[in-house]
């Protein structure tokens, strides 16, 4: 059980700031077993980019659970520790082009931010003030 209650904060956060939309958690697994426990999650068919997950708890408040496999840009798999750090990501080569014109200020963009080490196996993610992750991340 959570030591904070998420749905009371949230209340608070929405009068304080008024978001647009309220916030989401989400919570790293490192077994797809453990994401079986969290109750009325849906888990994708399909393949999306990692932010359209986030964007579907955030938005139709849905409590979504991804897996690699679901998500279509390796990218966003390496920082989120759901994929391991290859040649691609440290030679700037998975976003060169892409988000930078070259190779160049693509390894720079990769060291200048944190990545999740490879051991997760899924990610849940659903609106907090549902109170359905204990402890999120």
């Amino acid at each position: 059980m959570s030591t904070y209650k998420w749905k009371e904060l949230t209340a608070r956060l929405g009068k304080l700031l008024s978001p647009k939309t309220p916030p989401i958690a989400m919570k790293f697994y490192q077994s797809r077993e453990d994401m079986k426990d969290v109750p009325k999650v849906r888990y994708s068919q399909k393949k999306h980019a990692f932010c359209q997950f986030i964007g579907q708890a955030r938005y139709l408040g849905w409590s979504v659970g991804v897996y690699p496999e679901n998500i279509t840009i390796d990218y966003c798999k390496t920082i989120n520790g759901l994929f391991p750090v290859d040649e691609r990501f440290t030679k700037g080569k998975i976003v060169e082009g892409v988000w930078h014109a070259d190779a160049e200020n693509a390894i720079s963009h990769h060291a200048a931010i944190n990545i999740a080490p490879r051991q997760y196996e899924g990610v849940i993610m659903t609106p907090l003030s549902s109170e359905k992750l204990d402890e999120p991340d």
